[in-house]
Order: C-alpha cells, then sequence, then structure tokens
C-alpha cells in the first residue's frame, strides 16, 4: 500500500494536468481528465481520465535471458532422472521453467515485440528456440510414456506439471509472439522489417490483434463481420491532392465506383467533410468486408488481411 501511494504521489507530482484536451495535443507526461476523442465513445473511467506517458525507447533482455534458460532447461531432460534417480532437478526445476515464463510473457508487451521485430539477429535466435523446444518436447513425451508404469505418481505428477508449462511457453513463443511479427509484416506490405518504420509497426500490430480477435469469434455473423478504417485529414487541400494523384494515375474510374454513396460494400470509401465553416473536419472511412451463405473458420479474416 505504501509504494502504491508513493508511486501515485510521484505521478501526481511529475505530471501536467489538462482538462477536455485531446490527449495527442499534450506534451507527455500529463494527466487529461474528461479527455476529448472525436468520434471514439468510452465506457466508464476511460471517459473521465486518461493518461500520456513518456515514451521509452522499445528494448528488451527477455529474449537472452530465455535464451540462457533454455540451455538449463534442454540439459536436464530424461537423462537426468535417468543419472541421479530424482525428479527434483528435471528440466532444473520448476523455479527455472516458471522464470522462463515469466520472460516469455514479457515478450508480450507491445515495447519488447517492437524491439524484437526489428532486430532480426535477436528474432531468429527465439525462432531457432522455439524450434529445439518443439523437438525436445517431442521427445521426452516418448520418454514419459514409457516411465508410466515404472514411475511413482507424486514423480510422474512433478514431471507432468514441469512439461505442460514448457509446452504453453513453447505455444506461446511460437503462436503468441513470432507468428504474430510475421503476420504484421505482411500486412505492412514491406518486404522485411528494417523498410517498416516504429509507429506504423505499433498500429499494424493493434490491426493484427483485431483480425485475431475476429477470427476468433464464435458467433453468429463471424463470417461476414467487416473492419472500417477512419482516417482523419489535416485539411480539404490534403484529400484534393490525393484525388489528383490519384487521376494522374489513371484510379479515377475506379476512385468515383468506391465512393458511391451507397450500401457498406467491400472496398467501399466514404468522405465527411465534417460540419460547414469547421477548420479541417476531412476524414475518409476505407471498409473491408467479406461474406459466404456457408462460412469457413479462419476464411473470412484470410480475405480480410
Amino acid at each position: 500500500m505504501f509504494n502504491f501511494i508513493k508511486t501515485f504521489l510521484y505521478l501526481i507530482s511529475s505530471c501536467r494536468i489538462y482538462v477536455g484536451r485531446r490527449p495527442a495535443d499534450v506534451q507527455a507526461p500529463a494527466i487529461i481528465l474528461f479527455p476529448f476523442l472525436p468520434g471514439q465513445l468510452n465506457c466508464g473511467f476511460a471517459g473521465l481520465m486518461t493518461c500520456r506517458l513518456s515514451k521509452k525507447d522499445a528494448d528488451t533482455a527477455a529474449d537472452l535471458t530465455i535464451n540462457e534458460l533454455w540451455k538449463k532447461v534442454k540439459a536436464n531432460g530424461a537423462q537426468t532422472v535417468a543419472k541421479t534417480g530424482s525428479v527434483a532437478g528435471y528440466l532444473n526445476g520448476m523455479d527455472t521453467v516458471q522464470a522462463m515464463n515469466a520472460a516469455v510473457l514479457e515478450l508480450k508487451r507491445e515495447d519488447a515485440q517492437e524491439f524484437i521485430f526489428f532486430h532480426t539477429e535477436r528474432k531468429a535466435d527465439l525462432i531457432n528456440v522455439a524450434g529445439e523446444m518443439k523437438r525436445f518436447l517431442a521427445d521426452e513425451e516418448k520418454w514419459l510414456e514409457n516411465q508410466t508404469a515404472v514411475t511413482d505418481s507424486v514423480d510422474m505428477e512433478i514431471i507432468n506439471s514441469r512439461i505442460l508449462l514448457l509446452k504453453d511457453i513453447c505455444w506461446m513463443l511460437e503462436k503468441d509472439i513470432l507468428a504474430n511479427m510475421q503476420k504484421v509484416l505482411m500486412l505492412t506490405g514491406a518486404e522485411k522489417p528494417a523498410l517498416v518504420k516504429p509507429d506504423a509497426f505499433r498500429k499494424y500490430r493493434k490491426f493484427n490483434l483485431l483480425l485475431n480477435a475476429l477470427d476468433r469469434l464464435e458467433v453468429r455473423g463471424r463470417d461476414s463481420a467487416g473492419i472500417q478504417l477512419v482516417f482523419e485529414l489535416k485539411n480539404k487541400e490534403e484529400l484534393q491532392d490525393v484525388v489528383r494523384q490519384i487521376r494522374e494515375n489513371g484510379l479515377a474510374e475506379e476512385y468515383q465506383q468506391r465512393t458511391k454513396k451507397s450500401d457498406l460494400l467491400n472496398h467501399s470509401i466514404f468522405i465527411s467533410n465534417g460540419r460547414t465553416g469547421s477548420p479541417g473536419g476531412v476524414s475518409v472511412a476505407f471498409t473491408f468486408k467479406t461474406f459466404s451463405i456457408v462460412g469457413e473458420l479462419g476464411r473470412n479474416v484470410a480475405e480480410l488481411r
């Protein structure tokens, strides 16, 4: 409780306090009461207060920790139990496996993933660890099947609990972290991470999380759920410049077809000029949606991607 109060008082003393301001327009660190967020309706406390914290440089040592812990884990597999006759040191102990789990959870943070995404050599090391882990687990499970009849039930419970946690770690590393980094890269359209800007990575990562969530919706209409992306332009001159470039590239006919005012269809574009006399206020919405009479799991999001 004392640490919480100390942290809270430090936050209050170091932050500027604003009322009714847009979070993007204030300098961090700041606390904004009744934040002004056009086009967004918040529920509960999020509508009363928000914080804008100073951005730290993306960096992490979690992947290095995973590499070191993995060396200890794989060096203490089935052969350790066979040599010592005890399961106490299996996978170098539960503390080592739990520490590895904590390091993988650290890699789920946005700043940690951003760092790994742009440091391809560190990412390659993690891919190697994930591959080794899958092969190691396959061998350990084969060994465990042969030990069921000759191993004490208490020892079996210890071994199973550690293998189960290691399988969870392998899944998180391979599916939740590494696979999603590849999905983000594909969404950007870039050939390699070096061609992606850090700010763009964070936006595409959130977009990928949205698509993942949509893919897991087990409800009626899942196969026809769409996505709408809305961009706000600085002024009307920006829009005019974009339209000019569209015409110069011979896309005027397609542009007119996609901006035709009708029901929201796949690839349709809706342009709002805002209120008359207001500065700026130009927003552009892109709609992407597919549908199928008989939906297949994964098909909708695959087409949206």
